[in-house]
């Protein structure tokens, strides 16, 4: 903690109303409510405005929880004004009473401070108080009387039940606040509505409103007469509930992050390769990214408000997913024709090359290498993008086949001349083409 922190907490122990003011500030910072403090004769007036109007009992446990952290022990009462920002006598006032007024002509008397709780209390006590005053003169009485042992039995008697009678005021007075406490509680635990609560709006709606219990159900403190133990079970459940809610916001807030992001990487990737063909590479890239939005797209919670949409975007995609592989075969497939074409074709290449004498057969061969190296060619699906290097392979294997086409016939009409030696017909020069060179 820093030094600033520590000075402005030891101010606010000492009374110090903007000290007091920073610090209800902080804590109410999440709430929307902004806090301003006087102080007067030790008499502290907190004004709190919020967008809407603070709730009363949520609040003032706040404020009298702080006080008590604090320890403040300069204060004799808190009154809190709590309304709208903007608005005129809209609103509501509460005080809370620390300890006896030294000055009670300036302050709320104890019958104005009991009325708040429905029930006039300090006409109770004095009617009490009465009580034990007659009781004391007639003790004096049955004492001058000679019946002492008697009337002091009595005496002790109606002092004991006019005492427990006071105490037993304030018990029931803390029994009936503690009751009105927790009913507020359960009336937001009721009105967040937590296992409905469908889509982020609702669950953070949900999570406000059983914060709002919570702070409330922590104002019960435990003293003698109060409901502590009934509100420490009410506040197990709404904890259990607020930690749920959380986890589901979390995961819908997952989902949504999910369900956008998913929807477009796949469009993307859809839209990729929307007009084939492409090179392989192209078509895995596609596939590579359409597969990572399905797997965001199905982690999506079945709780989700998404679960329906993400299901019926899941099946669309699957299909489009079905559609680049069969693409990728397509692909591979021409790509392993063309590479067997090659093949032949460089097999045609090196039979001939380096050579000048040749029988027949041996040309014969040659030209049904370039023949097979042409066919297989040939055979490249008219979809892949291989298909679009062909025909220069084409080409090129049928000027070669031409060419030794040509020096076969040749071969064949020196050799039908009887004045010609076999082994002039036998030295040819073939002028071919190298396959491996053009398609480097």
């Amino acid at each position: 903690m820093s030094a600033h922190q520590l000075d402005i907490i030891s101010q606010a122990r000492q009374g110090n109303p903007k000290a007091l003011s920073d610090l209800l500030n902080r804590a109410l910072s999440s709430k929307n409510i902004k806090i301003r403090a006087k102080l007067a004769q030790n008499h502290l007036t907190i004004f709190a405005e919020g967008n809407a109007l603070p709730n009363q009992q949520s609040l003032m446990g706040v404020i009298k929880r702080g006080i008590s952290d604090l320890g403040i022990d300069c204060l004799i009462s808190v009154k809190v004004y709590g309304k709208t920002i903007n608005t005129l006598g809209e609103g509501w006032v509460d005080e809370i009473f620390l300890k006896d007024d030294p000055n009670p002509s300036k302050s709320v008397s104890p019958a104005a401070r009991s009325k708040s709780d429905g029930v006039d209390w300090h006409q109770l006590r004095q009617q009490a108080i009465k009580i034990s005053q007659a009781g004391l003169l007639r003790g004096h009485k049955i004492v001058t009387d000679k019946r002492f042992i008697t009337g002091s039995v009595a005496f002790v008697l109606l002092a004991l039940l006019t005492t427990g009678g006071v105490f037993g005021f304030n018990i029931a007075t803390t029994r009936t606040n503690d009751g009105k406490v927790i009913a507020a509680a359960q009336t937001l635990i009721a009105e967040a509505n937590a296992p409905n609560a469908v889509g982020l709006d609702a669950l953070a709606t949900a999570s406000e409103k059983l914060r709002e219990a919570r702070d409330i159900l922590r104002s019960i403190e435990d003293a003698r007469g109060s409901r502590y133990a009934t509100a420490q079970a009410e506040l197990t459940q709404v904890r259990e509930s607020l930690q749920a809610v959380e986890s589901r916001i979390k995961a819908e807030e997952s989902a949504v992050s999910n369900w956008q992001d998913g929807q477009a990487m796949a469009q993307r990737a859809i839209q990729y390769v929307n007009t084939p063909p492409y090179p392989l590479e192209e078509w895995q890239k596609a596939r590579d990214d359409l597969s990572s939005a399905i797997a965001m797209i199905g982690s999506i919670a079945k709780s989700s408000i998404y679960a329906d949409q993400a299901r019926a975007a899941l099946a669309e995609y699957q299909e489009k997913l079905a559609w680049m592989d069969q693409g990728m075969a397509n692909e591979r497939t021409a790509m392993d024709i063309l590479l067997a074409s090659d093949n032949l074709a460089r097999q045609a290449y090196d039979y001939t090359n380096g050579r000048y004498r040749f029988q027949t057969a041996e040309l014969t061969q040659s030209k049904s290498l370039w023949q097979k190296a042409i066919d297989q060619t040939k055979t490249v699906p008219p979809t892949s993008n291989a298909y679009r290097q062909i025909s220069d392979r084409i080409s090129l294997y049928t000027r070669n086949l031409n060419e030794v086409d040509d020096k076969l016939r040749e071969l064949d009409s020196c050799s039908s001349n009887s004045y010609s030696s076999q082994s002039f017909c036998n030295t040819i020069f073939l002028s071919l083409s190298n396959p491996a060179s053009a398609w480097r």
